[in-house]
């Protein structure tokens, strides 16, 4: 299983904002051939409190990913409206399931 982890950081106060934003934008990912699923999680740190999203989209194939970054990553990550997208922070991984 092939997992594409997008994690975002975001100050509290803009989180039901983002996240009435989120869900529609990962039904729209979901349509997309390259994912079949997708999962969004709130992850709080145990060590200091703060709020951190997860979406794990799974991937239809190894490839998907790659053909993703190429031929649509760009134009939905441009869909964030501006006053949100400035203060947002993402790291992205690909999961390996082993």
């Amino acid at each position: 299983m092939f997992i594409y982890d997008v994690s975002i950081q975001l100050p509290v106060e803009i989180l039901p904002e983002f996240k009435d934003w989120l869900r529609p934008h990962i039904e729209e990912m979901t349509q997309l051939p390259y994912f079949t699923s997708a999962t969004l999680f709130e992850a709080k740190n145990l060590e200091n409190g703060s709020i951190e999203l997860k979406v794990h989209y799974k991937l239809a194939s190894p490839s998907s990913l790659d053909l993703y970054l190429i031929e649509a990553a760009p134009r939905m990550r441009g869909q964030l409206p501006s006053h949100l997208a400035e203060k947002v922070r993402y790291t992205r991984q690909l999961l390996t399931s082993v």
